[in-house]
């Protein structure tokens, strides 16, 4: 069974790639998107223009290109400096690599699939504070209901719990110099 096409307008593909109309119609004019008789554009083809336009993806095939020894100049001159440097080749390759991963990282950020630092710390701390307090919160209510002994062993044990939950908690947030 065939699948059908799925076509969009310009309006469409526009909110689709989160661009105006008007640069779909660029697009088109200048045969990056294939128009139909009736002025639409495939889905597959507004996808397909998308993933190409994808830094993570661009980045990432330079990347493995230099990886594979497949670089597009292979110069062998070596830079100025201390012997035994880099040949431009070599610095060219290192730094594709490096553009690579940074998109990479930016494209994650970017997709939500990576946190800055500070907002995972500030969550983390705020977490701990309130089921710290919650459990400091717990003593007081249960101690007139509790024999001398409960009281004892309620304080050790939330006392204990407190203080590994602070531990976990430094464990996981480790501090880092920037």
């Amino acid at each position: 069974m065939a699948r059908q096409r799925k076509y969009l307008t310009k309006s469409e593909a526009a909110r689709v790639m989160g661009c105006s109309a008007a640069n779909i119609t660029k697009l088109v004019k200048n045969g990056t998107l294939p128009p139909t008789k009736a002025g639409k554009v495939l889905a597959t083809d507004v996808r397909e223009y998308m993933e190409s336009r994808n830094p993570l993806a661009v980045a990432k095939g330079d990347a493995e290109r230099v990886r594979n020894g497949s670089t597009p100049e292979k110069d062998d001159i070596p830079l100025e400096g201390e012997p035994g440097s880099q040949s431009l080749a070599q610095a060219k390759t290192k730094e594709a690599i490096w553009k690579a991963e940074r998109a990479e990282l930016i494209y994650k950020r970017d997709s939500g699939l990576l946190l800055d630092r500070e907002v995972v710390e500030g969550s983390l701390e705020a977490m701990a504070t309130t089921i710290q307090m919650r459990i400091k919160n717990l003593a007081p209510k249960l101690r007139p209901h509790m024999s001398d002994a409960g009281r004892e062993i309620l304080d050790r044990e939330l006392d204990g719990v407190l203080m590994e939950m602070a531990s976990d908690v430094e464990r996981m947030v480790p501090d880092v110099e920037d």
